[in-house]
């Protein structure tokens, strides 16, 4: 599929160089201290999972994430190619930290294992139940977005329909997850470029490790606005304004919840063809990221430093000895003392250049 849609892409490029004096490619190259999208933060949280520290507002997880859009000689279509290739935290990590396991994350044996040292029993293979590295390099994160969109104006204003798949490099999950969308530019308002979007997920399997899904999202739905302003347009120096504001519907098929899943605010300073801005990523509905515990509307989520460890061990097993006859109480006190509250606000940081062939 990837090897059909590169010719495809190649092919276009080739036509495009005997069309008219207008530009075939736009072509933005960015740096970013986490890929953040629709919300959710991917590099930021991955990092943090990857090192035992807690989710922050702000993470240094640095990509290079590079923006193609090729214009076709059919007017109106084009064919884009998002990327995010990182640029820092590679290489596999023991997150874990068990001593004897029998797979990258697989169950802590140490306490069955030692017994079984003590007692002179050694029924076990030393070269497969030991000590193994996570799976969690951020070359696994490394991804890309292919597509392509047509888009024509009506008298009510401006139409747009595509489709995108997306693929992440992790050799462990080979898994697409594609939407379709359409999108409309409204005639009011116009110094602000008005745009709605609608988008729908058709992925036959979603199960990427990449996005860490709880459960399959086909059938999830996402609704978007967005507006955008530049200040002294057309002159050497520019400033750039956008807000986007996402509803998603059905977070995943188990909890099946929806709201604003962002509220994002992006300002950037253009001298000539560079830039560099930041994103303030506002996140109103906390349930719609509380997906991996027994209470999916609290507000909260496992905190990655209160995990693993010996000393985080020796604590959770001292409060816990106190509720060992009561299993339910005992969860809920175990959640209680590993979580942290979901992060409402994230911050990015942009750089990069732009350009036109």
């Amino acid at each position: 599929m990837r090897i059909r849609f590169v010719s495809f892409c190649l092919a276009f490029l080739s036509f495009s160089l005997f069309a008219e004096e207008k530009p075939f490619l736009d072509l933005e190259i960015a740096a970013s201290n986490d890929l953040v999208f629709r919300g959710s933060s991917f590099n930021g949280d991955l990092t943090n999972e990857k090192y035992n520290r807690e989710y922050k507002s702000y993470t240094d997880s640095w990509s290079i994430q590079p923006d193609l859009r090729f214009r076709t000689p059919v007017d109106g279509l084009n064919v884009f190619l998002w990327g995010n290739l990182n640029l820092q935290h590679y290489g596999d990590r023991d997150t874990d930290m068990y001593l004897f396991q029998n797979s990258p994350g697989g169950l802590d044996r140490t306490n069955e294992i030692l017994t079984k040292i003590q007692n002179s029993e050694f029924g076990f293979d030393p070269n497969q139940v030991k000590r193994y590295k996570e799976k969690n390099g951020s070359e696994r994160w490394n991804s890309a977005f292919m597509g392509s969109d047509y888009s024509w104006d009506t008298k009510a204003g401006g139409l747009s329909f595509g489709t995108w798949l997306w693929s992440s490099a992790d050799p462990e999950n080979k898994s697409i997850w594609q939407e379709w969308f359409i999108r409309y530019r409204p005639l009011f308002l116009e110094f602000l470029n008005p745009e709605f979007g609608f988008y729908i997920n058709t992925s036959a399997n979603t199960a990427s490790k990449a996005i860490k899904p709880q459960d399959s999202i086909v059938g999830q739905k996402y609704f978007s606005f967005e507006i955008e302003y530049t200040f002294l347009e057309e002159n050497f120096f520019q400033i750039e304004w956008e807000g986007h504001t996402g509803y998603l519907m059905h977070n995943d098929n188990k909890n099946r919840l929806s709201g604003v899943s962002n509220i994002t605010n992006t300002l950037r300073f253009v001298v000539n063809d560079f830039f560099i801005g930041g994103s303030w990523i506002y996140r109103p509905e906390l349930d719609l990221y509380d997906r991996y515990d027994s209470n999916p509307k609290d507000g909260r989520i496992t905190d990655p430093s209160k995990i693993y460890g010996s000393e985080n061990a020796f604590i959770q097993n001292q409060i816990l000895s106190y509720f060992e006859n009561d299993l339910e109480l005992s969860k809920i006190v175990y959640e209680s003392i590993t979580s942290q509250r979901v992060v409402r606000n994230l911050f990015t940081i942009n750089l990069g250049y732009r350009t036109s062939f």
